[in-house]
């Protein structure tokens, strides 16, 4: 028997060409998502079928001349999906990161995803996806806001303005129709100005103001999201959040305590892949996995936060449980990132670059 398998390959701007930064498609994709993540219909890696990824790291000195040492934000990781429903596609995302390539004018991490016919297993794209990373975080960001932001919301305080953190506001930006002024915090001054030149463009009626202090940004803000990469911590004070306020966190920061009683509501994107972190992760997480949602399940661990006061987003967009359910409500959301967020969204940039002609098909094999 003939058998011949090809697959399509899309460069990064292939990918853009075929729609990776359509924020307003990606919110919808994402609720897709959540949606069967809330029927069960996903597979993620490790023996609770919800592990974030396999993480490599380089020792802190070693012997080797050619052997990288370890540095902020420096890693490779795999992360692998399966995404039911109208997907039905297998997939994984290979991702190197290293802080130090935005000094040679490289993104700080650098995605590719591969696609797979969940059945057969043959790879049907391979997807350079550095910009599908950066807009699913973005859009995830957005869609929680949908449910957990105040309609009325006004000001937007964004703690980091690098690729995560526009994208970020591109999301809100698209679900949060009020807002009127954007507070931008970073210690780069060079992403501070990209973006407020890039809103200046296309939001031209949106005031924005520039600053280094994070008190300054978060005081009176409807919205924070906190996005920076580096060695540095942000540190967000719960004194300087008012009655309200949605905070989106899908990057690591330094916890204050205060975060953690009764007066705020959380959320987490899933509890689950928090519970397999736990158990692949050495201790202490505040150095291994500083996000929110580790913060969050030390302190259920340790007693000091019930499991009930976490409430999963998938159930809030399945429609099991409300989302924000006052004006007063304070809000936060842990968001630690998942394979089903690229594979989806891979998956969607790929049918379209197929119905469009985009991309180079390359012969995977061709056997009689």
């Amino acid at each position: 028997m003939n058998q011949k398998a090809d697959l399509l390959f899309l460069n990064e701007n292939q990918a853009i060409a075929a729609g990776a930064g359509d924020i307003r498609s990606c919110i919808k994709t994402m609720k897709d998502v959540f949606s069967l993540m809330y029927a069960g219909d996903y597979v993620m890696g490790g023996k609770n079928f919800n592990s974030h990824g396999q993480e490599m790291v380089f020792p802190e000195s070693g012997n080797f001349a050619n052997m990288p040492k370890n540095g902020p934000d420096r890693r490779f990781m795999a992360m692998m999906a399966y995404v039911g429903g109208r997907f039905n596609v297998a997939g994984e995302k290979w991702y190197g990161s290293n802080r130090g390539n935005l000094a040679v004018g490289l993104p700080r991490s650098i995605h590719t995803v591969v696609l797979n016919d969940v059945n057969s297993s043959m790879p049907l794209a391979i997807v350079a996806a550095t910009k599908i990373s950066a807009v699913r975080t973005g859009a995830v960001a957005g869609l929680a806001a949908e449910y957990l932001a105040r309609p009325d919301s006004k000001i937007l305080a964004l703690i980091g303005a690098g690729a995560i953190g526009t994208s970020c506001c591109e999301g809100i930006l698209e679900t949060c129709k009020n807002i009127e002024e954007i507070r931008i915090c970073t210690v780069t001054p060079t992403n501070a100005l990209k973006l407020q030149a890039a809103l200046k463009q296309s939001h031209p009626g949106i005031k924005t103001t520039l600053t280094t202090s994070i008190e300054a940004a978060v005081r009176g803000a409807d919205i924070v999201n906190s996005a920076t990469s580096g060695a540095q911590l942000p540190l967000i004070r719960a004194e300087w959040l008012k009655d309200g306020v949605y905070c989106s966190m899908p990057a690591g920061l330094k916890m204050d305590d205060a975060l953690l009683d009764a007066s705020f509501t959380k959320f987490a994107d899933n509890w689950k892949m928090y519970e397999a972190w736990a158990e692949e992760l050495p201790r202490p997480f505040e150095k291994t996995m500083p996000m929110l949602g580790m913060y969050f399940f030390e302190a259920v661990e340790k007693g000091a936060l019930p499991r009930a006061m976490i409430t999963d987003f998938c159930q809030v967009v399945g429609g099991a449980v409300p989302g924000r359910r006052s004006s007063s409500e304070k809000i936060l959301l842990a968001m630690g990132g998942q394979c089903v967020y690229d594979v989806a969204w891979a998956f969607e940039v790929y049918q379209k670059a197929l119905a469009q002609g985009i991309g180079t098909t390359l012969n995977y094999w061709d056997q009689e």
